[in-house]
């Protein structure tokens, strides 16, 4: 195996945070990073098709847990079923009961 260390930073936003091209720019920011993250796990043995797949549940996993944090923050009671859901998919949730 060779040793592959990877050591490509990601480069901070230079648009604004309502910029339409801010998602393009992330994109730009990630893609070096990215690439020596695929090639250190190739150089180590990872098939492409595993390390494109485990990346993929990877981000997936990140992006439902981003949602379920916002979602979380914002349940009511009226929420409770969904809370449950989210609680038995491992995430974390917290129930109040808010009486007047």
């Amino acid at each position: 195996m060779k040793d592959v260390t990877m050591s490509q930073s990601v480069e901070p936003p230079i648009l604004p945070e309502h910029s339409p091209d801010r998602q393009v720019n992330c994109e730009v920011a990630l893609e070096a990073a990215f690439a020596a993250l695929v090639t250190t796990s190739e150089a180590q043995g990872w098939t492409p098709q595993k390390t494109a797949a485990t990346l993929l549940k990877i981000a997936t996993e990140h992006a439902h847990r981003l949602e379920a944090a916002a979602t979380a923050e914002l349940l009511t009671s009226k929420d409770k079923a969904k809370a449950d859901v989210l609680a038995k998919n491992g995430d974390k949730v917290r129930i109040e009961t808010i009486t007047r």
